[in-house]
């Protein structure tokens, strides 16, 4: 792994604590069900502020059209594309 790939991870991972105010650990201990619930109630409330297509190009990123399409090992940078988008509203 590259050094610039590894400060970029670690910068996520801070960023995701502060936005949520939780320990990273914890937000791997959900279940598929919580992960989406939250997954999908963000999407729903960045498609209501911002269209669905901005809500739509966030699972796009990673090859899905919606949470069923997701891959497991995307859950979490979904939840924290759609929380910084939601954030910003």
């Amino acid at each position: 792994m590259s050094v610039d790939l590894m400060l970029q991870k670690i910068f996520f991972k801070r960023q995701l604590e502060l936005l949520l105010n939780i320990e990273i650990s914890e937000v791997f201990e959900m279940t598929k069900m919580d992960w989406q619930i939250n997954i999908e109630n963000l999407a729903a409330r960045v498609a209501e502020t911002y269209g669905s297509d901005v809500a739509a190009s966030v699972f796009a990123r990673y090859d899905a059209t919606c949470f069923d399409d997701l891959s497991l090992a995307y859950y979490d940078q979904v939840f924290g594309d759609l929380m910084l988008i939601d954030a910003d509203g």
